[in-house]
């Protein structure tokens, strides 16, 4: 049988002692040992309001609710006869929670403050209780209606108030406790969902996927943070600096560096440094000419005339006509590594390092997120091809990494079930090539894109390839290692050469900007003009970013 921590108090409140023990009558004979207290005739009540525990099921449910919450029960040892004080009335006062039916409809996270070493917050702050009453109050007749044969025509509407309202008291009770924290709201959660054996469970429950999962309040929280800061007229303070690569943990993406344009560069346009003119650009540029790649020299040359090809590149009009003519000037702009020394330049960021980290630590999760949802769309009357497709392309992926033991192919696939996701083509951003095409085949298929970059994979599937490479207009062909920088190079070519995103995938080229570059300009897109666009964030970007995020929340169950 399961033990349990009860914190056991003695009548006066004076002491208090833990047991770890089984069953109600164990409670009383090591609580009576420790107290110290004379005599055998005791009853197990309720520390906080006296309620008397005498049956041994409802202790054990007891003890299991405080374990869920990571709490204790807290109990104390009456002599039978005596009649319960409350804590005011005791020489050990303390704070008194509004008085309720019962102490499961008051929750006190006074004690998980102290425990976690938080000298910050206010001790009268810690001791205000969450009181579920107010809660039940709205969630018991919405869950009445569950029983009925059939639901009203309202109810759903009904059920997304209820939620709304629900995180509306844990964000005002967590402002109330200044207490912020992912875990205080985790146990908020806990206490309201579990509540009664569960009883609220379905109210809460969301399908995304094949997975049920709960709302998240960070959206309610920051609300009424915000009207309390206004309320009390803070005084404004200096805005903490960040790593341009961290991601904010309230929000759906990380903040822009200060220095970036409308489109996201950092370093679109820049002056000659001091000492240079264009002579001594010329004289550097032509030095690369008889350097090798991997040539230190050249390496440092390509970072000393960055100036002179952003000039070259923005002054090339039209681009799209002019841009074979450009890199032929700077040869090593086709190469890999010296692209991406540009493009860290370009972007004030190291995009390869940034790429992979995200790479690394998203993709995983959004293709089990992928696999849910194309399970349920293919689970549909009369499927669209496009999602057997899909499912097809994650079966072989699970099947590559249960073989490799990795994620590799998993991390691949993500970028294909992105496109598929938001319907939009795949042509448009990649393409597969046998392996026995040559440039000419490649130079004649890369026509579809219409003078957008395009990604070609040569080999069997994006899965199973040989080598990829980058078509940009002119036409000109960048080399990429493997399919995962061939995505990189391909996003960050709309970048570096003047090109507003390609109409057929924009939604997918500016998910992979903002989720895995994390490019993201307070203002202004690289998709095309269009009339009424209000938010700079696509809307199918942002509803995405809005089900991974609550598939990924600490509400989840």
């Amino acid at each position: 049988m399961d033990k349990f921590i009860v914190r056991v108090f003695s009548t006066d409140r004076k002491v208090k002692v833990f047991v770890k023990v089984s069953s109600l009558q164990e409670t009383i004979f090591e609580g009576s040992i420790k107290l110290k207290l004379d005599g055998n005739d005791f009853q197990v009540l309720q520390e906080s309001d006296g309620t008397l525990i005498d049956d041994e099921d409802i202790f054990i449910s007891l003890c299991q609710e405080a374990k869920m919450m990571h709490s204790q029960l807290s109990v104390m040892l009456m002599p039978i006869g005596r009649s319960w004080s409350s804590s005011s009335s005791s020489s050990e006062t303390t704070n008194e929670p509004e008085s309720s039916d019962s102490s499961e409809d008051v929750m006190d996270l006074s004690d998980s403050a102290f425990e976690s070493g938080d000298t910050t917050t206010p001790r009268r702050s810690r001791s205000v209780c969450f009181a579920m009453h107010e809660v039940t109050s709205f969630l018991d007749p919405l869950t009445a209606k569950l029983n009925d044969k059939q639901l009203p025509k309202n109810f759903y509407v009904l059920k997304k108030k209820a939620v709304e309202e629900a995180f509306h008291l844990a964000g005002k009770y967590m402002i109330k406790i200044q207490d912020y924290k992912n875990a205080t709201a985790r146990k908020l959660a806990e206490f309201i969902i579990n509540h009664d054996n569960g009883k609220y469970r379905k109210i809460f429950e969301i399908q995304i996927g094949s997975s049920m999962v709960i709302q998240d309040t960070n959206i309610f929280l920051k609300k009424y943070m915000r009207e309390e800061n206004t309320k009390k007229r803070l005084t404004p303070t200096r805005p903490r600096q960040r790593v341009e690569s961290d991601c904010d943990d309230e929000g759906l993406l990380p903040p822009p560096p200060s220095k970036q344009d409308m489109y996201g560069c950092v370093a679109f346009s820049v002056p000659l440094p001091d000492g240079e003119d264009d002579e001594t650009q010329e004289e550097k540029r032509k030095r690369l000419l008889v350097l090798g790649e991997d040539d230190d020299e050249s390496i440092a040359l390509m970072a000393a005339t960055f100036p002179s090809q952003r000039s070259d590149i923005n002054g090339a009009k039209p681009l799209i006509s002019r841009l074979g003519a450009v890199m032929e000037k700077w040869p090593l702009l086709t190469k890999q590594g010296h692209f991406l020394s540009h493009s860290k330049t370009l972007m004030g960021k190291d995009v390869k390092r940034v790429w992979d980290k995200n790479i690394g630590e998203k993709a995983e999760n959004i293709f089990k997120f992928m696999e849910q949802h194309f399970e349920n769309e293919a689970s549909k009357k009369e499927p669209a091809p496009q999602t057997l497709n899909m499912l097809d392309l994650i079966r072989k992926a699970k099947e590559l990494d249960m073989g490799r033991r990795s994620v590799a192919a998993s991390c691949v696939a993500v970028f294909s079930l992105i496109i598929g996701y938001m319907n939009e083509s795949q042509n448009s951003v990649f393409i597969i090539l046998p392996e026995s095409a040559s440039d000419e085949d490649i130079f004649e298929e890369a026509r579809i894109a219409k003078d957008f970059p395009l990604l070609v994979i040569r080999g069997v599937s994006m899965l199973d390839y040989v080598d990829s490479c980058i078509i940009l207009p002119g036409p000109t062909k960048i080399g990429a290692t493997n399919v995962t920088d061939g995505f990189l190079i391909t996003v960050l070519a709309y970048f570096a050469f003047l090109t507003v995103f390609n109409p057929a995938a924009h939604s997918s080229l500016e998910f992979y900007q903002r989720f895995f570059l994390q490019v993201n300009p307070p203002e202004g897109s690289k998709r095309a003009v269009r009339r009424r666009t209000v938010d700079s964030i696509d809307s199918k970007v942002r509803c995405l970013a809005e089900k991974l995020m609550a598939a990924s929340s600490q509400w989840s169950l």
